[in-house]
């Protein structure tokens, strides 16, 4: 855990060492979140997409988005994050997949665009504990300060009580919290009903089996699961909302 917590604070230190290079970072990231997807369906879209690309090592991953009062919960059972992880992460362009033809992105560009929603998200995995926080009183000059690439280690003590009081957060492999406020939650909440609708966009995903979303309602619990399974040589993929259940039978793969 030590050695993770220099590993997260070198990056903290050597990133935007000089003025000069930290606002120059700080531009480039304003200019790429105007570029970035600006809706959250996109951004939920790219967090699937890197639960995808480094699964566990049963190439089967169950995805979870839990919605808290002001939390926004992302949770999976793929591969957790190691020293290069962070690096990619804590990077504008640096990725984790080249010449690996079964990654289409992971924790690269794509994920800058939670800060579209958020100036503040956590992430747990593996030994690392962190977070990129624009309201840290770390940064001394926010504004020429690349915050979104600038890591800041977080003791299990120190999250928000409502991520601590969800103690799945803590187990799952890999784990991000988002802030997004209450009444952007409502507004997630409508949303994620929404995307989930069809539940043929999990045929696009290599690994994901399994996408559950909980707290659409005021309990904690399951609201919608999709599941793919396969068939011989077709996908069964099936929607439970509440007591219903869609399910649709594809083509060939």
């Amino acid at each position: 855990m030590q050695e993770s917590k220099k590993f997260v604070q070198n990056i903290f230190d050597e990133t935007g060492k000089s003025e000069r290079d930290a606002e120059n970072l700080a531009n480039a990231l304003t200019r790429l979140a105007g570029d970035l997807y600006t809706e959250t369906e996109r951004f939920i879209f790219e967090l699937l997409q890197n639960a995808d690309d480094l699964p566990n090592p049963k190439s089967k991953v169950d995805v979870k988005f839990v919605v808290l009062k002001e939390h926004f919960l992302i949770l999976h059972n793929g591969y957790p994050f190691d020293d290069q992880n962070v690096d990619a992460i804590s990077s504008i362009s640096k990725s984790t997949k080249p010449n690996n033809p079964e990654q289409t992105g992971y924790k690269g560009i794509g994920f800058k665009s939670v800060f579209a929603d958020s100036e503040c998200v956590y992430i747990n995995s593996g030994s690392f504990s962190f977070k990129f926080d624009r309201q840290d009183k770390r940064h001394t000059n926010v504004d020429k300060t690349p915050w979104q690439i600038k890591p800041i280690w977080v003791d299990r003590k120190d999250y928000p009580s409502e991520i601590k009081q969800y103690e799945e957060f803590f187990k799952s492999p890999v784990a991000t919290a988002i802030q997004v406020g209450r009444e952007k939650v409502e507004e997630y909440k409508t949303k994620l009903d929404r995307l989930f609708q069809d539940p043929r966009l999990i045929l696009f995903l290599r690994h994901v089996e399994n996408i559950y979303v909980i707290g659409l309602t005021d309990n904690l619990k399951v609201d919608i699961k999709i599941n793919k399974s396969k068939q011989g040589e077709q996908y069964q993929i099936s929607r439970n909302r509440c007591f219903g259940k869609r399910i649709i039978k594809l083509c060939k793969v």
